[in-house]
């Protein structure tokens, strides 16, 4: 901001300003703003009252991921062919030299990468004996930027029945967030000042397993690494499995059980109290097997089996999915589910 915008008090009625400053021979670059409002474009102007102008310099575009841009400018059409060179500095030192200047647009390439972070060049033209020709030109400031950091994604709850699932994480602010499955873009977000960011996708994913990777890219071009995220998706709710016969009563207590079900589901089978029997993974042609591992004692026994998709391994069936049921029988050789009959005092 300059001086003058400084003591710059009112904007007139039909949107006007100006004001009046004194400036000694130099390059400007200068900026408008209003209160705490967004900062105009820079305008580049030459105050010159001596024998020869101040070279100009053009604006890098900042941020930029570029270590070693090629700096470019113009300078007086009366330096050129004479002998004169011209110098890029940053605090004092010079980064870039242009000799002899043989045209009034001049190129400078950097012979070494510049630090990430702010930057502020500046150009003068020198005589011959390295006396300066000309007052310095007007400043470029400018932001190198070359890396961003990996952002974060957090796990999704896995198995989910949600088809247009929400993802989260943190990332750098002001970065454009994509997660995406393979070379298809999932959703998009950006990264708030906070540093937090979220989106929904925004199709629904297919039922299966699947991985996303989430990825930021800066204002400079930068982009990360991948987060990555797996996790499985299952909507569909099975139908109930059927559950054979079991011939009764029977004197052995080593039953199996059988049945159909949905290929590569979970099948299950329990009793009236709905402790497990046994379960087993129903084959590709649509049956399943099972038999309790040190049988079943005697007792009269009503039996239900459900099952679970193969992406639902863990979630309570029972309560979920709808179930067969039977019945079944052994002699009683003892009757465990009883408790015998109690003797009264005498």
């Amino acid at each position: 901001m300059s001086p003058c915008a400084r003591i710059l008090q009112w904007v007139a009625s039909d949107h006007t300003w100006s004001c009046t400053q004194a400036l000694a021979d130099c390059g400007y670059s200068w900026t408008a703003q209003v209160g705490d409002g967004p900062v105009s474009g820079p305008v580049d102007f030459i105050v010159n009252t001596g024998k020869y102008p101040a070279p100009t310099i053009d604006h890098t575009p900042s941020p930029t991921n570029d270590a070693k841009p090629i700096l470019t400018g113009t300078v007086s059409s009366a330096l050129v062919d004479r002998g004169f060179y011209l110098e890029v500095t940053e605090n004092g030192n010079a980064i870039c030299i242009v000799s002899p200047i043989k045209s009034t647009n001049w190129a400078c390439p950097l012979a070494q990468k510049l630090a990430d972070g702010s930057h502020v060049l500046s150009t003068d033209v020198d005589e011959p004996g390295g006396d300066e020709a000309t007052p310095s030109g007007n400043p470029n400031a400018f932001v190198v930027k070359t890396a961003i950091a990996r952002p974060t994604l957090s796990a999704v709850p896995t198995p989910t029945s949600v088809s247009t699932v929400s993802f989260s994480g943190t990332g750098e602010p002001g970065a454009a967030l994509t997660v995406a499955q393979g070379a298809e873009i999932v959703c998009q977000a950006a990264v708030s000042a906070g540093g937090a960011w979220s989106c929904t996708a925004t199709k629904p994913l297919a039922d299966g397993p699947h991985t996303v990777a989430a990825t930021q890219r800066d204002a400079a071009g930068n982009l990360s690494a991948p987060a990555s995220a797996s996790f499985v998706i299952d909507t569909h709710v099975p139908a109930a499995p059927t559950l054979d016969a079991v011939t009764t009563p029977t004197s052995d207590p080593a039953i199996s059980f059988t049945g159909s079900g949905e290929p590569s589901a979970r099948v299950s089978v329990l009793d009236s109290y709905s402790r497990l029997l046994c379960s087993a993974t129903v084959g590709a042609d649509g049956a399943w097997g099972c038999a309790p591992a040190s049988g079943v004692e005697d007792g009269d026994y009503l039996l239900s089996a459900f099952q679970v998709t193969a992406w639902g391994t863990g979630v309570d069936p029972p309560r979920r999915y709808p179930s067969a049921s039977g019945r079944c029988g052994c002699p009683c050789s003892r009757r465990p589910h009883r408790q015998p009959a109690r003797r009264r005092p005498s």
